[in-house]
């Protein structure tokens, strides 16, 4: 796939986001759909960011506040 045995390593053990051209280099090799894997990612993605206590605050008052206006 040309990519190193480390980015690898560090997108299977979730260090290292997979990207779309890494995700069309997975179709490629392994016939996984690139918009499945962007999927995976996607939800992944969302689903760290609502572990994240300070965003969560953050997202509070922005909704706090669009509710005032």
């Amino acid at each position: 796939m040309g990519i190193s045995y480390k980015m690898l390593n560090d997108i299977l053990n979730c260090r290292r986001p997979i990207t779309t051209p890494t995700a069309m280099l997975f179709e490629a090799a392994l016939g996984i759909s690139a918009e499945l894997l962007m999927r995976m990612q996607l939800d992944y993605n969302i689903q760290a960011t609502k572990q994240d206590k300070s965003f969560i605050e953050r997202l509070e008052n922005v909704r706090k506040v669009a509710a005032v206006l």
